[in-house]
């Protein structure tokens, strides 16, 4: 079963594939919003559940609570250095990034 998360989130898929981006209901998973959404998805095809104005209204929530919170940690990382330099950090150190620039020389 898929997990509920706030906002529009990346959900991880297998290695090398993005996995669909997941909207869910922004104000939890026990809300009254999250669970008639939940109960549209069973009861409903997904032709007709695209059709909600419930699931619109979801999204227009997540994509605004989203761009909200990068506007904040993108403020955060332009006027803290300390910040900036956390963030380049985890981009060498926790993810493939470096790997992938050094393969991408290799090759080309």
């Amino acid at each position: 079963m898929e997990e509920w998360r706030s906002g529009l989130t990346m959900c991880d898929g297998e290695p090398g594939r993005r996995a669909p981006v997941a909207i869910v209901a922004s104000r939890g998973p026990d809300s009254p919003l999250a669970k008639a959404l939940q109960q549209q998805a069973a009861n409903n095809s997904r032709a007709r559940f695209l059709e909600s104005p419930d699931l619109e209204s979801e999204v227009i929530d997540a994509v605004l609570s989203a761009r909200t919170a990068h506007q904040h940690m993108s403020d955060q990382a332009l006027e803290d250095p300390s910040v900036m330099k956390g963030l380049v950090n985890i981009l060498v150190n926790f993810t493939e990034l470096y790997d992938q620039l050094r393969q991408r020389a290799k090759a080309g």
